[in-house]
């Protein structure tokens, strides 16, 4: 991510009038909030998964426990 940053950085400040400038700032900034949610979502959907697989493995182990009692 920080290299894209610095990419990013250079892109805005090569840029030949203000106007230009101020756009690929604001475009930026754009992606920078999407990649943030992006990353909030991919976040939310691992500790889903991770609930899923333990509700997952209790579920196997309680299972496998009625099934070896019978």
């Amino acid at each position: 991510m920080e290299s894209e940053n610095s990419l990013g950085t250079a892109l805005t400040k090569s840029c030949k009038d203000e106007l230009s400038a101020a756009s690929g700032r604001l475009k930026l900034s754009d992606i920078n909030d999407l990649w943030g949610d992006t990353l909030s979502v991919v976040s939310e959907r691992e500790e889903k998964l991770n609930q899923g697989l333990v509700l997952a493995d209790k579920y196997q182990v309680r299972n496998y426990t009625s099934y070896t009692e019978q």
